[in-house]
């Protein structure tokens, strides 16, 4: 009974008889899989010039300033400045709501996606949800909640 189990074993196993499943094809011969889709270099570019600090006014049912800053190394932080304490002031919350994550550049030119960092609660009174994107066109900066950006901090 031993030569039998060892039969069916090797059987199993994939001796004689058995098959290898096909690999997996590859990319065409001659094409680089890594290499990106026609325009992405143009679209990161354009992203790229994104990086700064970009200020909001009061826009929709945001009622306060919105300050984001983008990083070159992909990192995003938010500022809505809800009710910013007073200086010289003691307040008992700061009033100003932050949110952070990454972005990347899109598919389109001068666009970028925000991803905002799930474990740090993100919203601020009154339903002021960060934006998920941020887009150059015709020399003015927007979100996709159609609220309009200016380079550089708020006004002190």
């Amino acid at each position: 009974m031993q030569p039998l189990l060892a039969a069916a074993l090797l059987a199993a196993c994939g001796g004689r008889g058995a098959t290898s499943p096909p690999a997996p094809a590859g990319p065409p011969a001659g094409t680089n899989p890594f290499q990106a889709a026609p325009g992405a270099a143009l679209a990161t570019a354009a992203a790229q010039a994104l990086v700064g600090t970009w200020t909001s006014a009061a826009c929709g049912e945001r009622a306060w300033a919105r300050v984001l800053t983008l990083s070159a190394d992909g990192t995003w932080q938010g500022q809505d400045r809800v009710s910013p304490c007073p200086p010289d002031a003691t307040c008992m919350w700061s009033g100003i709501v932050e949110h952070r994550g990454t972005w990347q550049a899109t598919e389109l030119a001068g666009a970028v996606r925000l991803q905002i960092d799930q474990s740090q609660p993100s919203q601020a009174p009154g339903g002021g949800l960060p934006p998920t994107s941020l887009r150059r066109q015709d020399g003015q900066v927007q979100d996709d909640q159609g609220c309009a950006y200016t380079e550089g901090p708020p006004s002190p």
